[in-house]
């Protein structure tokens, strides 16, 4: 980074809050001639949040300009198509003697623009061939010394358009120096105050406090996101009725939140978003070559979506845990960034931005990336080394089978639908999809809505499903019939070939649907799923690019409700063993509360008969009574 000293005078001791800029110059003159001229200042340009968008992919390629008493110090490196752009770069201020001994206290300037190249496609709405102005700060130099803080942007001018704020914060290189003005910028970080919610720039400084997190680097990793609110959504005309939905894209992958209903926003334009997660496989071959996540704003259309905005996360931005520690995802603050609608983006008629700045919604969402292992040769001779088991172990409690060598898995196919890690073993994840005495298959059969399930034993590997799919907004009610084949079935590795065949869909004799689950081992307690996918055509059809992304669009979404079911049996295995002991136990107690009715009822039954019985005695005893006092009556008269 580029480094420029300047010699300023500045105070080395603020006695007060209240005091005047005055007060702070001549405590700074005196301290400096006290003190010496080997005092620095190191002044850190953190980073910047939400930006306004100049460029026409509604992005701006931002850098900053520092300044003390208008001396041009230096400027940071420009960060391409950001509008959360992360800098964390120093500049070094030397303190000694200072021309003009009756200037005022020195003051930190820190402008932002928009860079722009000569050539450059996506071009500028205005100031062609200039540097848009982004925004700027103008503060006391002693007050950045207080440690980081997040100071809003401010105009040039009455005519400009500015909007977000930049982190900044400064130090000194000998502590004495300042006295006591000196903060250390940890206890001020966005992690040790409690926030709604972060910005991209806090969320990296909160998360490299977190034990849990590393590095990125080249390999496998899953990123989730959850989205949690939006806000600021555009108005929708009165009686108009349609939806919006969040579509994250990571390069080829594409991943999709529920859709909502833009009627039920509040006054604000604020929605709930009833923490919806996605996730998405990504692979790091280069660490300088990174991809972007683009999360859009969208209309939900039957073939194709309608973008209203997108918004842009660096990769590397994203905290990478080690784990997913569910205490750890759940005390994360959300982020919030902008979702900006594209400069040539015509909205439909019945709908209207709240924000003049060209946003069409803000967003507040966690999102972080989890490493995956891996299972190659060395990483596994690595573990047994280790002393963690690794796979023998497995292949121990497994019944002692042979482990698959990664050669023997079959290559994936072009649509990864699913990629996650769960917390049981291989064979136990095999069981709860394929066994046929799991109830997987037939509660996620429930959840989707299928009809007229049946599902045939194996029998040499292969087995059939079908079912009839419901009706849906591009298809109607049709039968679905799948044959599910093994590919390999060993004690860590299994993968299994499914051939699903929609001939009353439309061309749907033209093509069948190829899904490949493969569940592969990580260690004794976990093991990983990847769902890939693609159609197959058995002719040359014109509508194949609209049938291919409609079919990738609905597989995913089934999927999406795949993992949520499965999620449910993997972790709750022990909650629902609870579950249903306390069942059996509840209908025992009923039954022998219904026992002990029983048996007070079979008694009093007993007793009313004797008790009848009795009474037919007794009348019986009394007629013979009478029938004896008749006949002695009839002796006394003859």
């Amino acid at each position: 980074m580029s480094v420029r000293n300047l010699l300023l005078r500045v105070s080395s001791k603020e006695k007060e809050a209240a005091k005047s800029p005055k007060s702070i110059a001549d405590d700074a003159r005196s301290d400096i001639d006290s003190k010496g001229d080997d005092c620095t200042v190191i002044v850190t340009v953190h980073s910047a949040s939400n930006l306004l968008a100049k460029d026409l992919d509604a992005s701006s390629d931002p850098y900053c300009r520092i300044y003390v008493d208008n001396v041009l110090l230096g400027k940071t490196r420009t960060i391409s198509s950001d509008l959360n752009p992360v800098w964390e770069e120093s500049f070094e201020v030397d303190l000694g003697e200072v021309p003009g001994q009756d200037s005022a206290a020195p003051v930190l300037k820190i402008e932002i623009f928009n860079e722009y190249h000569f050539g450059k496609m996506k071009g500028q709405i205005t100031n062609i061939g200039k540097q848009a102005f982004l925004g700027k700060i103008e503060i006391p130099l002693a007050k950045a010394l207080r440690g980081r803080t997040s100071y809003p942007l401010e105009k040039r001018s009455e005519k400009s358009k500015v909007r977000g704020s930049i982190e900044v914060s400064a130090r000194t290189s000998d502590p004495d120096c300042m006295g006591d003005r000196s903060t250390d910028p940890v206890h001020n970080s966005p992690a040790m105050r409690r926030k709604t919610h972060f910005s991209i720039g806090e969320l990296v400084q909160a998360t490299k406090q977190l034990q849990t997190t590393t590095e990125l680097e080249p390999g496998s990793y899953l990123l989730k996101i959850i989205f949690s609110k939006a806000m600021d959504l555009p108005h929708l005309d009165e009686g108009k009725h349609t939806q919006i939905q969040f579509n994250a894209f990571l390069g080829n992958e594409k991943a999709n939140s529920p859709q909502y209903q833009l009627s039920n926003v509040d006054e604000n334009g604020s929605m709930n978003l009833t923490d919806c997660q996605v996730s998405l496989p990504v692979s790091v071959k280069d660490i300088n070559s990174l991809p972007v996540l683009r999360i859009h704003a969208a209309i939900p259309g039957i073939v194709l979506d309608y973008s209203l905005g997108v918004a842009s996360v660096k990769l590397d931005n994203i905290p990478v845990l080690l784990e997913e520690d569910h205490d750890v995802i759940v005390g994360m603050a959300p982020a919030e960034i902008f979702v900006e609608k594209k400069k040539l983006r015509v909205l439909p008629p019945y709908l209207r931005l709240r924000d003049n700045s060209g946003s069409v919604c803000r967003v507040r969402l966690k999102l972080w990336m989890i490493k995956l292992q891996s299972t190659s040769a060395s990483d596994q001779a690595e573990a047994d080394d280790d002393g963690s088991g690794g796979a023998a172990v497995a292949a121990e409690e497994d019944g002692g089978q042979d482990l698959a060598p990664p050669s023997s898995m079959p290559p994936s196919y072009e649509w990864v639908l699913l990629e996650a890690d769960y917390p049981v073993s291989a064979s136990r994840l095999h069981q709860i999809i394929f066994s046929e005495q799991s109830r997987f298959l037939t509660e996620f059969s429930d959840v989707k809505g299928y009809t007229e399930v049946s599902v045939s034993p194996w029998s040499d590997d292969k087995r059939e499903f079908a079912y009839i799919m419901p009706k849906s907004t591009i298809v109607k009610a049709n039968r679905c019939t799948e044959l599910q084949e093994y590919i390999v079935n060993k004690s860590n590795c299994y993968v299994v070939n499914i051939q699903a065949e929609t001939p009353e869909v439309q061309y749907g004799k033209d093509f069948v649907t190829l899904v490949q689950i493969a569940i592969s081992f990580t260690n004794k307690h976990s093991s990983h799923l990847k769902v890939t996918a693609e159609l197959k055509f058995s002719r040359t059809v014109m509508v194949k690019s609209l049938i291919q992304g409609g079919a990738r669009r609905g597989l995913t979404a089934t999927y999406q409700e795949f993992d949520r079911v499965l999620r449910k049996f993997a972790r709750g295995k022990k909650v629902q063993l609870e579950t249903e002991a306390t069942e059996i136990k509840e209908v025992e107690h009923v039954v022998e509360t219904k026992s002990s009715f029983s048996n007070i009822s079979s008694v009093a039954g007993s007793i009313m008969s004797n008790a009848i019985q009795l009474v037919h005695l007794i009348l019986l005893l009394l007629i013979l009574w009478k029938l004896y006092q008749l006949d002695l009556q009839c002796q006394t008269r003859a």
